[in-house]
């Protein structure tokens, strides 16, 4: 029944666990945000705390920062007289309910089967982590930096480092490669910008709307189909991942706007483009609007045509 929803009128974030689906919306009637849940209830990961009634939640940034789901529990991240503040419910086995009570200020929550996560702190974004560690998945490495963003696989974590040149870090288990980091990321050798974890696989979309897939290969979760306009979104489940394409191919690094970023990602790649660049699926060469196999200035001119804000 995890796909049994009640209409919603104004839907504002929604997370999906193992058997179970969490969604926030806006209760004109009552005037404040409500969550909602479908599915299996045997752990009471579908019964939301009473005292979340009448909490705030920030959906910008961006709405996956507010809720999360794990296999058989829930997370949600709130604010109550502006204060913020984590919440938990469902299976607590492992201890991946038991929120820290040391957490002041969290602003980022993620959530794996039997673990949780949170970035505590504006400014320092500080990394906490609770739950199952069988698979080392909350034992962070020595040392680890401020952190832009934590995402959860089944027994794995991975982190986006605040740091310059921005790393991506992770740990746990490694059963299927999910947690050895392409050469080109552990290193800064390319700049991502947005993680997802599956449950036992992992993507990063970097700068210039391309992804970078790891970890579990087969049902194709680390093949992408040919995307030849950049991506500006990515999320994984279980056995499958997703990506949002940009409506405006102008925005090469899909940032919403045709800006110079994009000016500078079509002069780096002028020229032809290989057929390399279509490896693994995904188009490296993402300078060629006009799709003709040149990054040329018959590009450029589309680019200054388009300059400002996407449609």
């Amino acid at each position: 029944g995890q796909c049994n929803l009640p209409p919603l009128v104004y839907p504002q974030a929604a997370a999906a666990g193992g058997r179970h689906t969490l969604v926030l919306s806006f209760d004109l009637s009552r005037q404040t945000s409500v969550i909602t849940c479908a599915g299996d209830n045997n752990w009471g990961q579908c019964t939301p705390p009473v005292e979340l009634q009448g909490d705030s939640f920030d959906i910008w940034p961006s709405s996956s920062m507010v809720l999360s789901a794990g296999m058989d529990h829930s997370v949600a991240l709130s604010r109550r007289n502006g204060l913020a503040r984590v919440t938990c419910w469902g299976r607590n086995d492992e201890g991946q309910c038991d929120v820290p009570s040391t957490m002041h200020d969290a602003h980022a929550i993620a959530a794996g089967d039997y673990h949780t996560a949170a970035l505590d702190g504006w400014g320092t974004n500080q990394l906490r982590l609770w739950g199952d560690d069988s698979r080392g998945q909350c034992s962070a490495p020595a040392g680890l930096p401020s952190v832009r963003q934590v995402v959860c696989g089944a027994a794995h974590t991975v982190v986006l480092t605040e740091n310059w040149p921005v790393q991506v870090l992770a740990w746990g288990d490694n059963t299927w490669g999910q947690t050895d980091i392409p050469l080109e990321l552990s290193q800064g050798l390319r700049v991502p910008r947005r993680l997802a974890a599956g449950g036992n696989h992992t993507i990063c979309l970097m700068s210039n709307g391309q992804v970078v897939t790891w970890g579990r290969s087969d049902y194709g979760l680390a093949s992408p189909p040919e995307i030849t306009v950049p991506i500006v979104e990515i999320a994984a489940g279980g056995f499958h991942s997703l990506a949002a394409i940009s409506s405006c191919p102008a925005d090469i690094d899909g940032n919403s706007m045709v800006e110079a970023g994009d000016i500078a990602n079509v002069l780096n790649l002028w020229g032809h483009c290989p057929p390399s660049s279509y490896a693994n699926g995904v188009s490296a060469c993402h300078g060629d609007v006009d799709a003709n196999g040149e990054v040329d200035s018959a590009d450029l001119a589309i680019l200054l045509l388009n300059f400002g804000p996407c449609p």
